[in-house]
């Protein structure tokens, strides 16, 4: 897709006419800007704060980019990086993440609840033994009641268990 065009070209690539799929500048900056835009959206449920933070990014530069404030290179060179950061989503970035803090999931909750990696793990080992297979699609919800009620009971209520429930769910590694 158009955002994979824009993470393996280089800029000139880009600022060249007839080498992307869109003719005029301003089509391009929106076509890049719909298309992430969207993309964000999609997988806003695996991490909200983590694409929150990444559409406020956007957001500010397709303002920008209407203002005139950056132009065409500028807006597509920050895209990019963007668009690098968006597809490299789904593998962990340790930077800014203690040790313990070593996969998407443990950062989304990181990013979402607490910032202690201790409550992390408290969240994590509780679903690893609660948790039995297939329990995120099971027909009844009492696979989820029982890691539901695992994350209760190992950290407490201090954020809505729920919402913690829902955000492991959307993890791949807790499946």
């Amino acid at each position: 897709g158009l955002i994979e065009l824009v993470v393996r070209a280089d800029i000139e690539t880009l600022l060249t006419p007839g080498e992307t799929p869109v003719e005029s500048e301003e089509a391009m900056a929106e076509a890049i800007a719909t298309n992430v835009s969207r993309r964000l959206i999609d997988e806003r449920q695996v991490n909200p704060a983590y694409y929150d933070k990444m559409s406020e990014v956007l957001l500010s530069l397709v303002e920008e980019r209407r203002q005139g404030a950056i132009d065409y290179k500028n807006f597509l060179e920050a895209v990019k990086e963007l668009a690098e950061e968006f597809v490299a989503s789904g593998k962990p970035n340790l930077s800014g993440y203690p040790d313990a803090i070593d996969t998407v999931g443990k950062q989304a909750l990181w990013d979402n609840f607490e910032q202690d990696a201790e409550w992390v793990t408290k969240v994590v080992d509780a679903v690893e033994r609660s948790k039995t297979s297939g329990w995120v699609d099971a027909p009844i919800p009492q696979p989820q009641r029982a890691v539901l009620r695992a994350i209760y009971e190992a950290v407490g209520d201090a954020h809505d268990p729920q919402a913690v429930l829902e955000i492991v769910m959307a993890q791949h590694e807790f499946k």
